[in-house]
């Protein structure tokens, strides 16, 4: 019950209303988010995404013999989430600090969409039909992301919620799948 009214009503409501007043397709979180009147929203957005991330993705991990490196790489993905959501994305006044948040930003992404990757592959080799929706559906996320970015030309406010919302949604599904078959992976 608590899962699905974080991955179907609070997250999408609370990105949803961070993103008002922002322009889907020439404008971003980073850009909307540094803006004076939304840092503690942006803030609060990569606390709630993140946590929800570490502790679902933690508890897919337990039903692996051997996850370690996945492990590894979810807490650097959450603590480059945090680096992102902290480091001020203010060109003009802060280049230096902007390129990092946009590194930062860029890394974690890649690296949940790696886990997720690493997860689906490893549980789709031992039940190929029960997981296959899962391996398409990281392929759609990670097409359709791509094709945002080439059209667009730039990680949009689009792109950034479409992946953000995705992947929510993904991970929620899997986490009941594994969970479902009560078996290690």
């Amino acid at each position: 019950m608590l899962l699905n009214l974080m991955t179907y009503v609070l997250i999408p409501a609370y990105t949803l209303l961070f993103i008002k007043g922002s322009h889907l397709f020439d404008s971003n979180f980073s850009v909307h988010g540094n803006l004076p009147s939304n840092q503690l929203a942006f803030l609060l957005w990569g606390v709630l995404v993140g946590i929800y991330f570490y502790v679902l993705i933690n508890r897919i991990l337990m039903r692996f013999q051997e996850a370690r490196l996945e492990s590894i790489l979810l807490k650097i993905a959450i603590l480059l989430l945090f680096m992102a959501v902290t480091t001020p994305y203010l060109p003009e006044q802060f280049p230096f600090q902007s390129k990092l948040h946009i590194v930062f930003a860029f890394l974690a992404s890649l690296l949940l969409l790696l886990i997720l990757y690493r997860i689906v592959g490893r549980a789709y080799r031992q039940h190929r039909s029960d997981y296959r929706i899962y391996l398409y559906s990281l392929h759609f996320i990670t097409a359709m992301s791509c094709l945002f970015f080439l059209l667009v030309g730039i990680v949009s406010t689009a792109l950034e919620v479409f992946f953000s919302l995705s992947c929510v949604v993904l991970t929620c599904n899997l986490y009941k799948q594994i969970k479902e078959h009560n078996e290690i992976y």
